[in-house]
């Protein structure tokens, strides 16, 4: 039922002309869509660490939902872009 509140809110979000993060304004990422991460996911969703959770983006679309993001500690989320920087051909640091 949260989700879906909080779904609708990130698509009216969207239609908002003040386009701050990948179309939602910082304050509604903050109090909002983070915390409904950290709540569905509660740990890494790779390796189960409870420790430095950053919430991640599966793909980077034009649309935002919540199944597009996951739970990932700072060790795995370091991991995943670089290894899809690797691929893409730049560096670590891309």
């Amino acid at each position: 039922m949260m989700a879906k509140t909080i779904q609708k809110t990130i698509d009216a979000a969207r239609a908002y002309e003040k386009r701050v993060y990948d179309g939602i304004s910082r304050r509604f990422w903050w109090e909002y869509v983070k915390p409904a991460v950290h709540s569905r996911d509660t740990n890494c969703v790779r390796c189960g660490g409870t420790e430095n959770l950053d919430v991640h983006h599966k793909n980077y679309s034009d649309t935002l939902t919540l199944n597009d993001l996951e739970l990932l500690c700072r060790s795995c989320h370091k991991t995943g872009h670089t290894r899809k920087d690797t691929a893409n051909g730049d560096d670590e640091n891309g």
